[in-house]
């Protein structure tokens, strides 16, 4: 149980509301041997049982509106312990059989409702004023059952002592039983928990390795059509530009293949040979090439090292390239609805023993409940987005032992926080 506010609620409460039918029964019966012809208690007695039946009666009638409610419970106990108090009394004190009805009311009640921690020592305290205190005489009515004489004060203080630790060692037997319990259901739910994450990245991971392939098998064949074409017009004479030209297209070509290669490993374990990699020069490298696209234009750019030139990571770099690439590809989409400025900012620390990468921009941000499922299914905030951008991202960091949290800014925009072993 974490607080007080978890705990106020009613444990099992379908039993609860049939308890209530069974001592409003039990009562009501109890109550009823006063119509027999000898009937084997007295008035105070009939009494008292006829107003627990009464009351049981009522809550479980009323469970449903009110069984929730902390204050009605409370006043039930409260009336049921004083009343059974008045019971022992009636039916001879430290020697009366209903004292076994505390431990009961101990055990029961913090089953129930564990926050109610007063209980135990409340019904310790009412069973010592029932077995003390002749409260039929003050009332100025008999008693029941006459008062147990024992042999001297110790007979009923012994008796007595061993009653109030029977109730209270009930109560601490309900807590200790509901707290484990508790705990083994948190235990399981954590299980549950993390099955349920390791599934959901499995089953993301399928998802990227299937639209890969795809995407792969799709385009192998006209870049290959394409590359045979180059080949051709470049074995043939041409002039200068021309073939400066083609070599371009060229190389383009052979990028192209490079990253149709890369994106077949997208949801497969392993990846490219690592290098050590300069991550201030790297990044630099990268805005170089994202400053300078279309898409990019009017967006600034604010790289921070902060102090820390000599940063390196051991990673894949062509791996590490696509995934910064998207990050900040993503950075720039989101701001380019901007009406003024457009800021992403770069900032490059260290954290522990890994290099930290933060972009952050100062676009509309991720609804909440968009980014707590960001990594648990393809979720995409775009309009013509597909959602497995970030999806490829975390894999490919994930590869070269990274990691990547993202967080709405409170100044507005978003921050991706990446980190990767240092060298």
């Amino acid at each position: 149980m974490q607080n007080n506010e978890e705990n106020a609620v009613t444990l099992c409460p379908g039993m609860a509301r049939n308890s209530l039918g069974a001592v409003a029964a039990a009562s009501g019966a109890a109550a009823a041997l006063w119509l027999l012809p000898s009937p084997p208690y007295g008035a105070v007695f009939t009494a008292c049982a006829a107003l627990l039946a009464a009351a049981h009666l009522a809550a479980w009638l009323l469970y449903n509106r009110f069984g929730q409610n902390p204050a009605i419970f409370r006043a039930l106990v409260c009336l049921s312990t004083v009343l059974l108090a008045v019971i022992v009394s009636d039916t001879g004190g430290i020697s009366s059989p209903f004292v076994l009805l505390f431990i009961w009311i101990a055990f029961y009640g913090i089953l129930c409702r564990p926050a109610e921690r007063w209980l135990p020592p409340f019904a310790a305290g009412s069973y010592l004023l029932g077995a003390y205190f002749n409260i039929p005489a003050l009332l100025g009515l008999a008693a029941s059952v006459s008062r147990a004489v024992y042999r001297g004060p110790s007979g009923e203080a012994l008796s007595a002592a061993l009653a109030c630790g029977c109730i209270l060692f009930a109560g601490a037997a309900a807590r200790r039983l509901v707290k484990e319990i508790d705990s083994r259901l948190a235990d399981e739910n954590s299980e549950k928990a993390h099955l349920l994450k390791k599934f959901s990245d499995l089953n993301s991971s399928a998802q990227i390795g299937l639209i890969a392939h795809r995407i792969a098998h799709d385009l192998r064949g006209p870049i290959a059509s394409i590359s045979g074409y180059l080949e051709m017009e470049m074995a043939q004479k041409k002039s200068p530009e021309e073939m400066e030209t083609l070599s371009g297209l060229s190389q383009t070509v052979l990028n192209m293949v490079e990253t149709l290669q890369g994106i077949t490993r997208f949801g497969k374990p392993g990846g490219v040979a690592e290098e050590k990699i300069h991550v201030p020069d790297f990044i630099r490298d990268l805005l170089a090439i994202a400053s300078f696209a279309p898409f990019a234009k009017g967006v600034k750019f604010e790289v921070v090292n902060a102090g820390l030139d000599g940063v390196c990571v051991n990673a894949s770099r062509s791996e590490l390239q696509q995934a910064y690439f998207n990050i900040i590809k993503n950075s720039i989409e989101a701001v380019s609805g901007n009406p003024d400025a457009k800021m992403i900012s770069i900032i490059i620390s260290r954290a522990a023993k890994d290099a930290q990468i933060s972009v952050s921009d100062n676009g509309p941000g991720i609804p909440e409940d968009a980014l707590r499922n960001i990594f648990r299914r393809a979720v995409t905030t775009k309009k013509d987005g597909t959602g497995v951008g970030l999806l490829i991202t975390r894999d490919l960091l994930m590869r070269n032992s990274g990691e990547i949290k993202l967080k709405n800014r409170a100044e507005g925009g978003l921050t991706v926080v990446t980190s990767l072993p240092l060298a």
